[in-house]
């Protein structure tokens, strides 16, 4: 699955960079399938009413993709995700990030505009890498980012487990078993770990794996739990 749609992918931004994400290939990997959930997720973004965190990370640049009230569907999840984790750690002491299939970039660039987070290592198919390189090179952080783009196979444990979060989203989870059996043995170099996955993925049932998987993590508290608006589940281990 993976192979050919970021085939389809990567053409697309070769053809069209500045409009990639107008790309039928890119808007299914990357927005999903049902817009409206989102807007469900945060129906009232008026001046007063929205999220802080919204302030600080209005889209500037779309690539062709639509908006609500300024800003784009992956904007509106991360800030869902990062709200989520806050239940149960401070993003704002993560000093070392890795995001396992970051898209196109826009949750590191969130994650930094919010964080100023120090290091952070973005893990995808090569041949995606210049897609999200291009997309942050379109904006400017203060401080600079400290990114590294690596392959799954380049995975490695961080230098110190304390302030470190694994973050996953729709990725691992629409990964074969043989990929995710070679990623797994590093979550617990990491003090936090954050999947976002589906109930199901090419006939595997996600929902026994994750659990399977919350069982032999290591970390001081794992927890699942289920978003009825987004009907996605969500795995959060933290403390080692």
């Amino acid at each position: 699955m993976w192979e050919t749609l970021s085939r389809e992918i990567r053409d697309y931004f070769d053809l069209d960079p500045d409009g990639f994400l107008k790309g039928d290939a890119a808007r299914r990997a990357y927005n999903g399938q049902i817009v409206r959930v989102f807007r469900e997720v945060w129906p009232n973004l008026e001046p007063g009413d929205k999220d802080p965190y919204l302030d600080f990370v209005l889209d500037e640049h779309t690539f062709g993709t639509n908006t609500y009230r300024g800003f784009t569907q992956a904007t509106l999840r991360s800030i869902m995700y990062i709200r989520e984790i806050e239940k149960y750690f401070d993003p704002s002491t993560v000093d070392y990030l890795l995001d396992f299939g970051p898209g196109y970039g826009n949750n590191v660039r969130v994650w930094h505009r919010l964080f100023q987070t120090p290091v952070i290592k973005m893990c995808d198919i090569k041949i995606l890498h210049p897609i999200s390189k291009y997309y942050l090179s379109k904006h400017t952080f203060s401080p600079k980012m400290n990114i590294e783009w690596i392959h799954p196979g380049e995975i490695e444990e961080p230098p110190n487990a304390k302030n470190s979060l694994f973050f996953a989203t729709h990725s691992l989870n629409e990964c074969h078993i043989s990929r995710r059996e070679s990623i797994v043995p590093w979550l617990g170099a990491f003090e936090h770990v954050y999947i976002v996955y589906n109930d199901e993925f090419d006939g595997i049932n996600n929902i026994e794996y994750f659990e399977n998987l919350a069982n032999g993590l290591p970390h001081e508290k794992v927890e699942i739990t289920y978003n009825e608006v987004t009907a996605k589940w969500s795995l959060i281990a933290t403390g080692l």
